[in-house]
C-alpha cells in the first residue's frame, strides 16, 4: 500500500482513513513526561555508601546514530540489521544499491528512539578511619574513598547514553 515494498519503512495510517498523510504524524517530544532523582547515604562501621539514581522517562531523542545508515549500503558496515526475507524483524529497511537515502519515504522516522532510561549516576564508597588509628600520624581525621559517576545506565539503546539527547559526537564522561 501507499507504493511501499517488503523491507521499505512502514508507517502506520494513524486515522484508519486508507491513505498516509500529514494527518497520520505523531509528534514526539524530547521533553520527558517524568524526571526524577534519588540521593541517599548509607553509613555503617566506618564505611559509607552514597548513590545518586536518575531517569528520564516518556522522552524522545533523534538519535544521529540511525541517521548513519545508507539505503545504498555503501557505507554501512556488516553489522546494519537490515530487512531481509529471513531478517523480517530488523531495525532498517532493506538496503537498494540504486538509492540514496534522500528518494527512501519516510527515511526521517528513523531518527527517532524512546530516549527514556534509568541511571545511577553516581556511586561513592568510603571509609573513615578510627582516630585512634591516626594518633601516629598526626591526623585528626582520614577519609578514602572512589567514585564512579556514569557507569550504568539502563534504557531501550543499546551502548548510549540518551541522557546525551542523540549526538553521537562526544560520549557521556565515565569517571
Amino acid at each position: 500500500a501507499n507504493g511501499q515494498e517488503p523491507g521499505d519503512i512502514k508507517v502506520q495510517d494513524v486515522d484508519g482513513n486508507g491513505v498516509i498523510t500529514t494527518d497520520d504524524r505523531i509528534i514526539y517530544s524530547q521533553r520527558p513526561d517524568v524526571t526524577f532523582g534519588f540521593n541517599n547515604t548509607f553509613n555503617y562501621k566506618g564505611f559509607d555508601l552514597s548513590v545518586f539514581l536518575y531517569a528520564r522517562l516518556g522522552q524522545w531523542i533523534a538519535y544521529d546514530y540511525n541517521t548513519t545508515y545508507r539505503i545504498n549500503a555503501l557505507e554501512n558496515g556488516g553489522n546494519v540489521d537490515y530487512w531481509t526475507p529471513e531478517n523480517p524483524t530488523n531495525a532498517f529497511p532493506r538496503p537498494n544499491k540504486s538509492k540514496s537515502y534522500t528518494q527512501v519515504t519516510y527515511y526521517s522516522t528513523l531518527k527517532y528512539e524512546d530516549g527514556s532510561f534509568f541511571k545511577i549516576r553516581d556511586i561513592t564508597l568510603g571509609y573513615t578511619f578510627k582516630p585512634e588509628l591516626l594518633k601516629h600520624l598526626n591526623l585528626s581525621r582520614l577519609r578514602v574513598y572512589a567514585t564512579a559517576k556514569n557507569f550504568f545506565t539502563f534504557s531501550k539503546i543499546d551502548n548510549y547514553d540518551p541522557e546525551q539527547g542523540g549526538s553521537i559526537s562526544f560520549p557521556m564522561t565515565k569517571q
